[in-house]
């Protein structure tokens, strides 16, 4: 009877001790995804502005020697990262492609001028500096002009400013919906040893004492729960590298080491100060609200089937947000693709993620109707 007894409390810690890792490290994890998109915002930011340049139309009597000098002066400026020559006869290619007509064969000549195809280091990529440029380069004797989309390069760093602002919303509702699963885990844990805590207390033992293998004990399912969550994004980085080689780098050693000691530090100080409070609660309370119910503490602490209904409603919401933020792209790299600023990704998709993590959130802190009544 009593093995049997014994056996009943070992399988309900470990699986308390379990399901109180998982939630952290789960937890963990969501924000290792947040955490791995802002420290690669910059790097995102930057290879959406260098994808955008403009076009140097050279005048028709330059000859091809000159503009090959002249494509090698721009090379050396400070503000172009990389340049692309477009004789005639390949700008006629492309348009007799974008068309579909042979509109040489049509007119009996090629109308189309030799062009070089400019693209700017990001931090040049804006409106002012773009017209400081023109101003330059068109002075040039073998320049005709210079053409780019002015309202293309403002939609970029409108949008651009839009996307860091939605990512900071983000992470601030993430990092609160974290602490509120991680405290809930937490306090239901030290819950369950509320009679060991006031045992410990009669004896005489100091509350430091007391205090002290509950904190390490919370402090150990963080790291576990860290290591957890840093294998999962080792699995998501790698995924991430094979589709998008240009802006995630798994030899990005520094970057990576910052994601994981960050999330190693939140899981370390979230558990840490939530079993602080915790046992600090039952070391304060009287001794007639230790013998709650089992009625009750459901009420207090487990989520009921509304909460949950909530919480994977707001979760559906979160992934209909990322499928909608999800493609745009072109399919050649120097192409700039105006439909990553869609309406869909640049605001529904958004709009959409901010509600499901409200949702969520509003899920994890509504209080039962039993308990309200």
């Amino acid at each position: 009877m009593g093995s049997s007894a014994e056996s009943n409390n070992k399988r309900r810690f470990v699986g308390s001790y379990l399901s109180t890792v998982i939630s952290i490290s789960l937890v963990l994890f969501m924000l290792g995804m947040i955490g791995l998109i802002l420290l690669n915002a910059k790097k995102l930011s930057d290879y959406v502005k260098e994808h955008i340049g403009f076009s140097v139309i050279i005048n028709s009597a330059v000859k091809e020697v000159d503009i090959v000098k002249l494509q090698k002066t721009l090379d050396a400026t400070p503000f172009v990262r990389s340049t692309e020559h477009i004789d005639k006869d390949e700008a006629a290619e492309i348009l007799k492609e974008d068309l579909g007509e042979d509109f040489v064969s049509f007119l009996g000549y090629n109308p189309l001028l030799s062009s070089i195809d400019v693209y700017l280091k990001a931090e040049y990529a804006n409106t002012d500096s773009i017209q400081w440029i023109e101003k330059e380069l068109i002075q040039n004797p073998k320049i005709k002009e210079v053409y780019y989309q002015k309202n293309l390069i403002s939609l970029v760093n409108e949008n651009v400013k839009k996307i860091s602002l939605v990512l900071l919303t983000f992470s601030g509702l993430l990092l609160i919906i974290a602490i509120a699963l991680i405290n809930s885990s937490i306090r239901l844990s030290i819950y369950s040893k509320r009679f060991l805590i006031r045992s410990m207390q009669l004896v005489g033992a100091k509350q430091g004492f007391i205090r002290r293998p509950f904190i390490w004990s919370g402090i150990l399912q963080g790291i576990v729960g860290a290591i957890i969550a840093i294998g999962l994004l080792i699995g998501l980085i790698y995924m991430a590298e094979s589709e998008f080689p240009e802006l995630v780098k798994g030899e990005d050693f520094e970057l990576l080491l910052i994601l994981f000691g960050t999330v190693t530090l939140t899981g370390i100080l979230i558990t840490w100060i939530s079993t602080f409070l915790a046992v600090t609660k039952y070391l304060r309370i009287k001794p007639d609200k230790l013998y709650y119910t089992t009625r009750k503490m459901n009420e207090h602490f487990i989520l009921k089937k509304e909460n949950y209904i909530l919480i994977a409603s707001g979760f559906a919401a979160v992934v209909l947000a990322y499928i909608l933020m999800a493609g745009g792209g072109s399919e050649d790299p120097n192409v700039f693709s105006r439909e990553i600023f869609s309406f869909q990704r640049i605001t529904l998709a958004p709009t959409l993620a901010l509600i499901g993590y409200g949702v969520i959130m509003y899920g994890i802190m509504k209080k039962p109707k039993s308990e309200q009544k």
